[in-house]
């Protein structure tokens, strides 16, 4: 079982290793993808994101308030 598993191992960790190789260690194509700046959109999506994630951490209570609201009311019979 030991010599299967480094094998599995060995195995696995040569297309891990080939993967870095590719992206640090190689010249890219050129006629390859480029990197797109990002549209004013997407930081605002992103960073609206951000905030609702950190209030929602921080202050929790109004959101599950409302989620339990809305559980009794649907499930009220």
């Amino acid at each position: 079982m030991v010599i299967v598993g480094v094998l599995s191992s060995a195995i696995a960790a040569f297309f891990y290793v080939r993967v870095i190789v590719l992206m640090f260690f190689s010249d890219p194509i050129p006629d390859g993808p480029e990197v797109v700046v990002p549209s004013v959109f997407t930081g605002a999506a992103v960073g609206l994101g951000v905030v609702a994630t950190l209030v929602f951490g921080i202050v929790p209570q109004p959101l599950l308030s409302l989620a339990g609201h809305a559980a009794n009311q649907l499930f009220v019979g």
